[in-house]
């Protein structure tokens, strides 16, 4: 399979999580029912890891690490797009506001940007992703 194609049914199916993950969230702290909250963030978390495993091992690549920028980037507009719409649309609960998505979007950045230093390294120690000792050996 194409990238293009593992990206988009990536992304659809991490909209639907996104999305069943704004209802719950929004229908469990209304009914202030906080452990199960924490679980279903677990569980949700878990869905959301192996949905971008799964479409990353579907990948026609020499190597893995040029395609998590790509599927972090469909991952985080997704997310934050589908959350930020939940809260203009007044789904969410009532004391819910969009300083929570921004601190959400700042953390994922900040995460996501100090990984970007170890793929630059190792890019530079590829030929078209395969590690340069592997062809030279």
């Amino acid at each position: 399979m194409k990238t293009g194609k593992n990206i988009f049914k990536f992304t659809v199916i991490f909209v639907i999580l996104s999305i069943c993950f704004n209802y719950l969230r929004t229908s469990l702290i209304e009914a202030e029912l906080y452990t199960p909250l924490m679980i279903t963030g677990f569980i949700f978390m878990l869905l959301f890891y192996l949905c971008g495993l799964y479409f990353g091992y579907k990948e026609e690549s020499p190597t893995k690490m040029n395609i998590w920028l790509k599927y972090n980037i469909a991952a985080f507009i997704s997310f934050i797009g589908v959350s930020l719409l939940w809260n203009i649309s007044g789904l969410s609960y009532e004391n819910d506001n969009l300083l929570s998505i921004a601190v959400a979007a700042i953390i994922w950045i900040m995460i996501s940007t100090m990984r970007i230093p170890f793929y630059l390294k190792y890019r530079k120690k590829c030929i078209n992703g395969i590690d340069r000792e592997e062809i030279f050996d």
